[in-house]
């Protein structure tokens, strides 16, 4: 398996989300999914900042990523 995470550039030690698939783009793909769910989350509880995904996060292969 292949995982991707997605790190905001203030804090790019701490993942936000991740996709995990066989291929880069599935698991790239999956990624993104979970950042916009997580933002759909936030906007049903009230949320009112800013959507601006794109410029806040960076999606990057987790090398340490290791399944058992």
């Amino acid at each position: 398996m292949i995982r991707y995470i997605a790190v905001q550039h203030d804090t790019p030690d701490v993942p936000r989300a991740w996709g995990d698939a066989k291929t880069h783009d599935e698991a790239i793909l999956q990624c993104e999914i979970a950042i916009r769910e997580k933002y759909l989350g936030k906007l049903s509880r009230g949320y009112g900042g800013p959507l601006n995904i794109e410029k806040r996060y960076k999606i990057r292969q987790d090398k340490t990523f290791a399944e058992d």
